[in-house]
């Protein structure tokens, strides 16, 4: 289907009602619980509560929400209204809304522009979740772990959640983790200069990029090195995201493409897919293999979604001593069986002019790197399947929430599902 095409499909009146009415949804229990909004409590009946927020004497909104746990609240998207000079209606804008709150909460210009930005992005995503084709509720519970984070729509409390600021559509159609489109992953080769490799105790250089890549590959990646004159043993290879290069890398590191510094190889065989963080990957051609984190320089839910230097280093040293902990702990490895995918292995490239300059912004010092983590999959025992955690608070698009359809599964009441889950995940915490 074409750009055009996808855009026509997707983006229509009716979804962009249903995604506005949502986010406002979002953004009125979000800025409740921040206690950035006080709406006036008008009603209350059967655990439900009817609010009105005043934005002046010519505007308000009214809408009903639900009181939840830890002063949290769960507004009803449907039961929102706006009056304006008198006249109420049930079409509401989440930018509209923004303009109307920018007063009360106070923004400055500048922020709320940005968030007017990152809102239109999100909205975007929206509208396109609207008119996937998505699996119900209960075709779900039987799908791989891979494709479910593909089902998800994002944080569920931040209401910026998709603002991926940086990709055009071009790049949200390619690599959205909700796009579920699949990827081949470029692969450089970094001078050792430039590059440091880290890894656990058992694990080195030469048997992480055998795992990762066949023979032939690494022999294909080879020779392009010696075919520019250069010493194979000179050189990190590394994976790297096809946007990141084409965006990022070979824009801000042309001195070394030109040193031949760093020298693209060409892309991987294996086939991967982003999970919700969008710069971890999913191995779906081999599951054992590693997942793939790489930084991708968007800002999306308020941070650059880069590879902290410091963190890309330390990685496989914190999974040694966060293993050690619970390896030597009876209660969390034999009673708990708590299990610990760690990122085995890492490659940090410290950009040579913005690392050497004090107070850097951030995102400049995270541009180039890699982490090796293990694969889930690896991990399962006979009749176990992974799942995010996520998903647990997802609904489908008829509404139907994808843990009821666990529970009635599981043959369980839901005290007694809900009793085992919790008896797995707090006592280990």
């Amino acid at each position: 289907m074409s750009v055009q095409d996808e855009l026509k499909k997707a983006v229509n009146p009716a979804a962009w009602k249903k995604a506005n009415q949502r986010m406002v949804a979002k953004m009125l229990s979000e800025y409740m619980y921040e206690d950035m909004l006080h709406p006036v409590q008008l009603d209350h009946q059967d655990g439900i509560a009817q609010y009105e927020l005043i934005i002046h004497e010519q505007k308000k909104y009214r809408y009903l929400a639900k009181p939840r746990l830890f002063d949290s609240f769960d507004t009803i998207a449907e039961s929102i209204e706006c009056c304006q000079d008198g006249t109420w209606t049930k079409d509401v804008s989440a930018i509209v809304f923004l303009l109307d709150i920018q007063p009360i909460i106070p923004m400055s210009s500048e922020t709320t522009g940005h968030l007017i930005k990152e809102l239109h992005h999100t909205l975007l995503a929206d509208v396109h979740l609207l008119s996937k084709k998505a699996l119900h509720a209960d075709e779900l519970t039987d799908t791989d772990y891979a494709w479910i984070e593909g089902e998800m729509t994002g944080h569920p409390w931040i209401v910026y959640n998709k603002g991926r600021i940086g990709f055009s559509y071009d790049d949200y159609l390619a690599y959205a983790p909700e796009r579920q489109e699949s990827v081949q992953l470029s692969w450089i080769a970094v001078h050792r200069e430039l590059a440091t490799f880290h890894a656990v105790d058992h694990e080195n250089y030469e048997h992480i990029i055998a795992k990762e890549l066949d023979e032939v590959t690494i022999r294909q990646f080879q020779r392009v090195l010696k075919d520019e004159g250069l010493n194979v043993a000179d050189y990190y290879m590394m994976p790297v995201h096809n946007w990141q290069w084409t965006h990022m890398i070979i824009q801000h590191f042309p001195e070394d493409l030109a040193m031949r510094r760093i020298v693209y190889l060409g892309e991987g065989l294996d086939q991967y897919i982003p999970q919700q963080s969008i710069r971890t990957f999913t191995n779906i051609s081999n599951k054992g293999k590693h997942h793939i984190k790489l930084p991708m320089s968007i800002l999306n839910t308020l941070v650059y979604r880069g590879l902290p230097s410091e963190r890309t280093v330390i990685a496989p040293r914190i999974t040694a001593h966060i293993k050690g902990i619970a390896g030597q702990d009876a209660f969390l490895s034999d009673v708990c069986r708590v299990i610990l995918p760690g990122e085995n292995a890492s490659i940090n490239v410290d950009h040579p002019y913005y690392s050497k300059l004090p107070g850097a912004p951030y995102q400049y010092l995270e541009m180039l790197g890699v982490i090796f983590r293990e694969s889930i999959y690896t991990y399962l025992d006979e009749g176990e399947s992974p799942v995010t955690l996520a998903a647990l608070t997802y609904e489908d698009h008829e509404g139907e929430p994808y843990l009821k359809q666990l529970i009635e599964k599981s043959g369980l009441s839901a005290k007694e599902w809900m009793a085992s889950f919790f008896h797995v995940v707090m006592p280990p915490l």
